[in-house]
């Protein structure tokens, strides 16, 4: 029992050295791993909770009986028993255990987990490509001067939108659990974005706008002089833009990178990248299409820079992943 603990490291602090604890102590021993407060008050029990909170700490309380009623209520999380447990606390719980058994608290967090993380994905990946359009119209604004016309339309960003990203970002939120998931320390109470994931937003971002903006370039000046090209090089950036959204999106899934197991784990995403993929290829392709999107089909030079550019991405995104450390 109380013996072993403190020989694991762990801390253990009974009624009398709680009451002469001053709150500054009670939150420098609660900074320490682990802790363990025994014979213990229901008033001493919500103090604790209280200097756990004043810490920034999302705070569960587990409890059965009446006297846990104050910690429950108070808590972040409070978590009730459902079979034997007091009405009173289950009424003060946000979260009532109907088998009593605490690994369903544990599979509730993963849960918890998983679904958050399939939004963060989703958010990191659409702004970025929201960084990635507005680097590529940036970009065709400076290259103006040097007689270049611009390498977007306003209706070719649109598409991206429509195109690159309504399928495959509706596939992630069907991602089964990352397996390193549980191993990750909890992230701060209201925090969506972590700082290095806002450096990956507008690194990948950039990287990709820059990519786009190269194969515009390239591909325009294999066909300058000739008609439509112009068109042929929005048809570079558009699918450059589209197919290193793709290559992000299985960066970003997995703290494990692109090259993975768990990319293989939902087919959902594979279905939302092929129909997405064969969708860019009629906008490129079809001439019923190419009219009104201003887009003209790109051939074997054309296709050599896209391939380049989605090389040098996935060689950047791995070279990122090992550089920063995944949240």
């Amino acid at each position: 029992g109380m013996a072993d603990g403190l020989h694991a490291g762990v801390t253990v602090i009974n009624r009398d050295m709680l009451t002469q604890m001053q709150p500054a102590e009670l939150e420098r021993a609660l900074a320490q791993r682990s802790v363990v407060f025994s014979r213990v008050s229901p008033d001493e029990k919500l103090q604790i909770v209280e200097a756990l909170q004043r810490r920034g700490d999302v705070v569960a309380v587990t409890g059965d009986g009446v006297n846990d009623t104050l910690s429950l209520k108070r808590a972040d999380i409070g978590v009730a028993m459902g079979a034997g447990g007091s009405k009173v606390a289950q009424e003060a719980a946000s979260l009532v255990l109907l088998n009593n058994s605490f690994a369903t608290i544990v599979e509730a967090i993963k849960e918890g987990r998983m679904i958050f993380r399939n939004l963060q994905t989703n958010v990191v990946a659409a702004l970025s490509t929201n960084v990635t359009q507005l680097f590529c119209v940036l970009i065709g604004f400076a290259l103006i001067p040097a007689g270049l016309p611009p390498i977007t339309l306003p209706v070719q960003i649109l598409l991206v939108d429509f195109v690159g990203e309504m399928l495959p970002l509706l596939a992630i939120t069907f991602d089964p659990p990352d397996p390193g998931l549980m191993e990750r320390a909890p992230r701060k109470k209201g925090e969506l974005l972590a700082r290095g994931r806002v450096y990956t937003v507008f690194a990948y971002g950039l990287v990709r706008g820059a990519l786009a903006a190269a194969a515009f370039i390239a591909v325009y000046r294999f066909h300058a002089g000739q008609p439509g090209a112009w068109e042929t090089g929005m048809s570079a950036t558009f699918a450059t833009v589209i197919l290193t959204q793709f290559v992000s999106i299985f960066h970003l899934r997995s703290t494990r990178g692109a090259f993975s197991r768990y990319s293989l784990t939902n087919p959902l995403l594979f279905l939302g990248i092929g129909l997405s993929t064969l969708a860019m290829l009629a906008i490129i392709y079809l001439p019923v299409l190419n009219a009104y999107l201003h887009m003209r089909p790109l051939f074997d030079r054309d296709l050599a820079v896209i391939g380049t550019a989605l090389l040098t991405f996935v060689a950047f995104t791995s070279l990122w992943r090992r550089l920063t450390m995944p949240d």
